[in-house]
């Protein structure tokens, strides 16, 4: 089974994050970067399981998951009722930029 690392960091807005695998950019700015990452390793037909760090740190931020179970996911931030784990809905392209070529 493949074990797929991804790596996440400060994006270049607030409240933005990027994540990368293998060096790669593939998710360039997401409020939810572990799950749009999930979402573009399934696009790219990469199934098995996935961790993510924050880059620079040793630690890992999650435990191993399946990549499509997180990609089917979205947190989101409800003003009345806080985070929220919901069932993923596609979102307009402005809220999401996904790098495809790897």
């Amino acid at each position: 089974m493949t074990m797929v690392e991804v790596i996440l960091q400060p994006g270049s807005r607030p409240g933005r994050f990027q994540a990368s695998v293998a060096g790669e950019i593939i998710v360039e700015s997401s409020r939810d970067p572990e799950h749009a990452a999930a979402r573009a390793l399934v696009a790219r037909g990469v199934i098995g399981e996935m961790v993510t760090r924050w880059q620079g740190s040793p630690l890992l931020a999650t435990r191993p998951r399946d990549i499509e179970a997180v990609a089917r996911i979205n947190v989101v931030d409800r003003p009345a009722g806080g985070l929220r784990i919901e069932p993923h809905r596609a979102m307009p392209s402005s809220h999401v930029r996904t790098v495809t070529s790897v």
